[in-house]
């Protein structure tokens, strides 16, 4: 199960860093930053509690 931890981890990293970028563009709309915002420690987060969980499991 660890190798599925750590593509699923990658996998929101990015998707996290790709809604890090756009939350730091100059957009002007403050709902789609907000939304970023929420999406990119969402993505972050998961991606550390699965990284953790990888660590322990294997």
């Amino acid at each position: 199960m660890s190798p599925f931890y750590l593509a699923l981890a990658g996998l929101l990293l990015i998707i996290g860093l790709r809604y890090l970028k756009r939350a730091l563009a100059p957009i002007g709309v403050i709902v789609e930053v907000v939304a970023s915002a929420a999406v990119v420690a969402f993505a972050l987060g998961a991606a550390l509690a699965l990284i953790v969980a990888a660590a322990f499991a294997g």
